[in-house]
C-alpha cells in the first residue's frame, strides 16, 4: 500500500455528523489525518457506500491473496462509530 493511502482496514471511523445531503463520516487512518467522507468517498482498497447514524458501510476490494471466496471480488465491512478514548 503506498504511503499516506487510506485502506478499509486502517480506516477508524471517529466522529458522524449530519448536513442536510445526509450523514458525513470522519475516519482517521493510521497518518492521523482525519478525513470527511460521504456515500462514494474513495479508499485505496474500496470505497464509502453507506453512513447511517452510528456506523459507516465500505466495499472493500478484493485481490487475489485475499479473496474470501473464489470469484469473490469485494464484501462489505461495517464499522461502527466509537467513542474516542483519551490517550490512544
Amino acid at each position: 500500500v503506498p504511503s499516506g493511502q487510506l485502506t478499509v482496514a486502517d480506516a477508524k471511523v471517529v466522529g458522524i455528523t449530519r448536513n442536510k445531503e445526509g450523514y458525513v463520516a470522519i475516519i482517521m487512518g493510521s497518518d492521523k489525518k482525519a478525513r470527511f467522507a460521504k456515500p462514494g468517498f474513495k479508499l485505496y482498497d474500496g470505497e464509502v457506500i453507506a453512513i447511517e447514524a452510528d456506523r459507516v458501510v465500505f466495499r472493500q476490494d478484493l485481490t487475489e491473496d485475499t479473496l474470501a471466496a473464489p470469484g469473490l471480488k469485494s464484501k462489505e465491512v461495517v464499522k461502527r462509530l466509537h467513542p474516542v478514548q483519551e490517550g490512544t
